[in-house]
């Protein structure tokens, strides 16, 4: 009986032909995934539609941002929001979303938007700045500095060292969060939402550098628009700290987008309306210009953390419970005619003013120290704010004046930039963004290139969004 000369080669062959079948479907299904995020059939099947009615867009990129987050959140172990069905605070964020990118039905696509911003970034004239702005008192600036560390704390996870320790950072996080000291773990407060060792106290703690009694209450643990929070007495400053975390979670990702307004009650504002510490004048302009409105994440975030620290059951009934600020700073207690300062940073500066001005008139002493916070009160309310809330921006930092209303007077600035009579030459802007997108190669040198394709071509053309 002969055997078969080539059994192995034949076996070789067949697995080679299975792992080419394999990738090709694996690189099939990326691009239809790809080319149904940018398009999708419905785009296809409808293209004139889609080009004369913005509403159509905006309902095409909100079911794409919907899904789209709904997924990323189910991959980072949020799989409930995966099968909500009801509208929630992913719709809305992926229906603001859809409302921006909205100047496609202009005809006005992404490159062109890009190459637009690319224009703005060459000629674009800045705002003068403002030269008659008063220097902050000393007294506060040094207050900002020395509470400023606590404000960092409350980054309890890896973001507390990912960019002090760029290579070595999850071993510095692991050390910080009292992985390898477990049997300090009883000396440690216990935190809402804490891991079994009580590693965000101690991550808290050791950045700081604090004892452990002083941190007297927290909360790590998030749900739907809630902000965490750290409570620390610091009997050596005679002061209540309340530091709340800025962005780290997809919770917190959740609240940042929900940037609707959302309008203030009499009750959130009752502070500013009935305290004595304010000027009458500045009282009787927040109360002559009602409505005011504000961020609408960051408003309810701060509603329900003041219902945590404040909140007094059975206000109206004989058997009403002081909440736990009140506790806290009652006559007799070892914190009577301590100040209260909250501190926080991005997004946990914003909680924190909003925070300190429901808190405001209820307490003899509060100010909040808010760095690099994201916009979150009208101009009325801030200047009536301003009296107990210090806002420490570093230069040029984004975050704090990103807004719905900034984003959209830079897109309608690009499409400007962009408009022209004449037809787009679709070909020069797609090989300018290529080449904005590729910047890196060309060493940042974004305006030469501009200026290059300008002077060439003459000004780029464009249709504007009316």
């Amino acid at each position: 009986m002969k055997e078969d000369p080539h059994p192995v080669s034949l076996d070789e062959n067949d697995r080679i032909s299975k792992r080419a079948i394999i990738a090709l479907f694996l690189i099939l299904s990326w691009v239809v995934v790809i080319v149904q995020c940018f398009t999708g059939s419905d785009i296809l099947r409808w293209r004139s539609f889609y080009a004369t009615h913005d509403m159509a867009w905006k309902a095409h990129y909100r079911e794409v941002f919907d899904h789209g987050i709904r997924e990323a959140l189910c991959c980072l172990g949020r799989a409930k929001y995966l099968t909500v069905l009801e509208e929630d605070e992913v719709y809305s964020v992926a229906r603001l979303l859809g409302d921006l990118v909205a100047y496609r039905a202009s005809g006005t696509g992404h490159l062109e938007l890009i190459a637009g911003l690319a224009l703005l970034q060459k000629h674009g004239n800045l705002p003068d700045l403002q030269t008659d702005l008063v220097e902050a008192p000393h007294m506060l600036m040094q207050e900002a500095v020395i509470l400023h560390p606590f404000a960092e704390a409350c980054y309890t996870g890896p973001l507390l060292d990912v960019g002090r320790n760029p290579i070595l950072f999850p071993c510095a996080w692991v050390y910080r969060q009292g992985v390898l000291t477990p049997w300090a773990r009883r000396r440690r407060p216990a935190l809402d939402g804490d891991n079994w060792w009580r590693g965000h106290a101690a991550a808290f703690l050791g950045f700081v550098d604090i004892a452990p009694t002083a941190l007297v209450r927290g909360r790590v643990r998030q749900s739907k628009r809630e902000a965490a929070y750290f409570v620390v007495v610091l009997h050596d400053k005679r002061t209540v700290l309340i530091g709340v975390r800025g962005t780290e979670t997809p919770e917190d990702l959740l609240t940042d987008g929900l940037c609707r307004e959302c309008s203030f009650t009499r009750e959130d504002l009752d502070g500013l309306i009935n305290s004595d510490q304010l000027p009458v004048t500045t009282r009787e302009r927040v109360i002559s210009t009602f409505p005011h409105y504000g961020h609408g994440g960051i408003v309810e975030a701060a509603r329900e953390l003041f219902m945590q620290l404040n909140d007094c059951t059975g206000e109206h009934t004989p058997s009403r419970k002081p909440g736990f600020l009140s506790m806290l700073l009652r006559e007799g207690s070892e914190c009577q005619g301590y100040k209260i300062r909250l501190v926080g940073h991005s997004l946990g500066g914003a909680v924190a003013t909003v925070l300190g001005m429901m808190l405001f008139g209820r307490y003899p002493d509060v100010h909040v120290y808010a760095y690099g916070p994201l916009p979150c009160v009208d101009f009325v309310i801030a200047e009536a704010c301003s009296q107990f809330v210090t806002t420490i921006v570093n230069n040029d930092e984004f975050s704090s004046r990103l807004s719905i209303n900034s984003i959209l007077r830079l897109r309608s600035a690009a499409i400007s930039a962009l408009s022209d009579n004449s037809p787009a030459d679709t070909a020069m802007i797609q090989k300018l963004a290529r080449r904005i997108l590729n910047m890196n190669k060309y060493q940042g040198n974004a305006p030469d290139i501009v200026e290059e394709y300008v002077d060439n071509h003459g000004r780029l053309a464009g249709r504007i969004m009316q």
